[in-house]
């Protein structure tokens, strides 16, 4: 699964990925955001996933800066990603803080419209 799934009765366990993904509503704006967590002993692979795609999103966050363009963060994302052999989603935007949830600001993850 690529992001949110639904919470059911399912037990977790050793060797789990586990994603909390957390939305709040506070002033009028909504805001979305998630981590990711490694349950017990986790695969060579597994690991390596998580860790090469909190450090895309991290290259991508670090690339802000004012009179960027907001492709930018696409770039750095895929390249780093292509760079780490690490696969991507170039149809899943990332989504930033608005009145209206997923609309307004869409953040590309990719310059491709082919995920990898």
């Amino acid at each position: 699964m690529i992001c949110h799934g639904i919470p059911d009765d399912t037990v977790i366990a050793d060797g789990d990925i586990v994603n909390v993904d957390i939305t709040a509503y506070i002033g009028g704006v909504h805001g979305d955001t998630n981590a990711t967590f490694l349950a017990g002993a986790v695969d060579e692979e597994s690991r390596l996933l998580v860790e090469r795609t909190h450090e895309a999103m991290m290259r991508g966050i670090r690339s802000v800066a004012p009179g960027r363009p907001l492709n930018a963060i696409g770039r750095v994302i895929e390249s780093y990603a292509r760079r780490s052999g690490t696969g991507w989603c170039a149809t899943s935007p990332a989504t930033a803080s608005a009145p209206t949830f997923h609309s307004g600001l869409i953040v590309r993850t990719s310059t491709t419209r082919t995920s990898r």
